[in-house]
């Protein structure tokens, strides 16, 4: 083989690996698609003065979603709160703030947080 075939596989080689080196920072360009209920998660958590960016997922006796110490607006949810944190919109709010049994509450990111006020 000459030189020059060699070169050309090796060309070849190094685009094919390029391109999928490339494909993780393509994947961040492209728009986040949200569903309607996760929509209205997300809306539900600045919708709160006092507490801004923050909501109470409670797991018993069905899944639901509110903000913490308010029932005036709940959200029955399936899969929306894990699908939210594998898109890194949400975040578990670390420590104890004294709630009840069976609730988590989580945080908007500062991903999530932007793509509240494009959603509004």
């Amino acid at each position: 083989m000459s030189f020059d075939i060699v070169g050309m596989i090796m060309a070849a080689i190094g685009a094919i690996a390029a391109c999928i080196a490339a494909v993780p920072v393509i994947k961040t360009w492209l728009p986040i698609k949200l569903s309607d209920k996760e929509q209205n998660i997300l809306k539900l958590s600045v919708g709160s003065a006092s507490f801004n960016g923050i909501f109470e997922y409670n797991l018993e006796p069905k899944p639901i979603v509110k903000i913490p110490y308010q029932h005036h607006k709940v959200i029955t949810v399936n899969t929306e709160i894990l699908e939210l944190r594998e898109k890194g919109l949400i975040r578990i709010m670390e420590g104890s703030f004294g709630q009840p049994q069976g609730s988590v509450w989580y945080q908007l990111t500062s991903k999530g947080y932007c793509l509240v006020k494009r959603i509004r």
